[in-house]
């Protein structure tokens, strides 16, 4: 089958990809088959606000994937995203014109379908038939999943579309797992065999279910494996990406360090809420179990730090919102950082630069989020924020951990409203709050006095 050189452009990544996945399946799939529906799949995944679930996922999710089925259900388990893309993708209406979105980006069916596996696709999901689909109960998969199958239906056969199905259902993430033997994908099998042994369940019986279910475990892990494999550094660069994907705000250049600090409060509860077990699926196959449960424990570990990092983050970013509240009110962001600046590879603020600490601090080299705080994640790639967080850093090195959460609970007294942000600033060491202080005043042009005042009344609170 044809090959292409997948580094010229997404889209020939994109048709190599299919030439592994669906020119193996089919005979008849052509070069000319593979470019078109590339060229779909990169428009899809590019929609305006995606910025994790894009062709360089994909890219990710297939690099650890073999099989062609498995390949090929990779390439399609993320064509839906309602709560982001706000939409079904123009791409995809002509293939899922049977469901009308609510104002709620819930899918509605439409009576009159003529697509006899669609009664199936429901109950491959464990969906009601004709009831609404909502992303937040397995919809954006089934939708995919549909999608994918009717657009893929000229090369594959009702048992391979159904197999499709199978794969992206396995994807469906955060489900409960109570034990080894009561897993997900364990208790999908065991609907699929009541399935296939129904009239309506024919083709089915054509599916190797349990070679099935393998390849949606290791569909399923791959697509989850930033969680526990990738560096820490990796892990929160995908998160930072994510959070731009969420909160469309940060496409404009104009938000406030509140809704900034805002934003990593719910990663941070998202963190704190999820379970490592919930990540990663396995079907009771010892070797598979055995990389589930090094899986787990990476999990944990990436979790944890992670949510202490954002929590680092939120400390600084709380500064500025309680500067921005004490010196006329809510700003952008950039009035007090200045727009970022590149020169020879390293990307800063100008308030980075116009920031002179008083002392030295301790280092802390085995600290491993000081570390990222100081060095940076590994890319500037979110686009809303440098990699680095230099009065993060400050905040991180100069502190102990009990100063830090205690710290971290005026903060959220703060953002209650329990405490006026002049009190609140004064509670930060003078060694970070004056030297910020004076930077952002000539930063913040139009509010110097301003900053220079609060700067004097700190000070005057710590001499009384």
């Amino acid at each position: 089958k044809a090959r292409f050189s997948s580094g010229l452009s997404p889209v020939h990544g994109l048709m190599d990809l299919l030439a592994r996945s669906l020119g193996q399946l089919t005979p008849s799939a052509k070069a000319s088959d593979f470019e078109r529906i590339a060229i779909l799949l990169h428009d899809v995944m590019s929609a305006r606000w995606r910025g994790y679930h894009t062709s360089n996922h994909l890219f990710d999710v297939c690099s650890r994937l073999k099989e062609p089925m498995e390949i090929l259900a990779a390439l399609g388990h993320d064509l839906v995203y309602l709560q982001v893309d706000r939409r079904i993708h123009p791409q995809l209406e002509p293939v899922l014109k049977d469901f009308k979105l609510d104002d709620k980006f819930r899918a509605l069916p439409v009576a009159g379908t003529q697509d006899e596996l669609l009664p199936l696709f429901f109950a491959i999901f464990g969906l009601e038939p004709k009831a609404e689909v909502d992303y937040q109960k397995a919809g954006n998969e089934f939708l995919s999943a549909v999608a994918w199958a009717r657009l893929l239906k000229s090369w594959l056969t009702p048992a391979q579309a159904l197999e499709l199905a199978i794969l992206i259902e396995g994807t469906i993430p955060f489900r409960a797992v109570t034990s080894q033997s009561d897993t997900p994908h364990l208790r999908l099998l065991a609907r699929l065999e009541k399935l296939a042994a129904l009239p309506s369940g024919t083709h089915l019986k054509t599916v190797d279910l349990s070679a099935a279910i393998a390849r949606s475990v290791r569909l399923a892990n791959s697509d989850m494996h930033g969680f526990g494999f990738e560096p820490l550094a990796n892990f929160l660069d995908n998160t930072w990406l994510l959070i731009l994907e969420g909160n469309p705000i940060f496409k404009n250049p104009v938000y406030s360090a509140r809704q900034y600090r805002e934003a990593l409060g719910r990663i941070d509860a998202f963190f704190r809420g999820l379970k490592p077990e919930s990540l990663f699926a396995h079907d009771g196959n010892v070797q598979r179990l055995n990389i589930y449960k090094k899986s787990v424990k990476g999990a944990q570990r990436n979790l944890s730090l992670g949510a202490e990092y954002v929590e680092t983050k939120m400390l600084a970013l709380s500064l500025f919102e309680a500067m921005g509240q004490a010196t006329g009110g809510e700003a952008p962001l950039i009035l007090f950082f200045g727009n970022p600046v590149t020169k020879a590879k390293k990307t800063y603020f100008p308030l980075e630069n116009a920031i002179r600490w008083k002392s030295t601090r301790k280092a802390k080299t085995r600290d491993p989020i000081l570390n990222l705080l100081t060095q940076g994640r590994r890319s500037e790639g979110a686009g809303f924020d440098i990699s680095r967080s230099p009065v993060a850093a400050e905040i991180r090195a100069r502190l102990s951990a009990e100063e830090l959460a205690s710290l971290g609970m005026q903060r959220a007294r703060f953002e209650k409203g329990e405490l006026a942000s002049v009190e609140y600033l004064a509670l930060f060491p003078k060694t970070i709050i004056q030297p910020v202080l004076a930077a952002a005043a000539a930063i913040a042009q139009s509010r110097t006095a301003e900053i220079a005042a609060l700067a004097k009344e700190i000070r005057a609170r710590a001499r009384s």
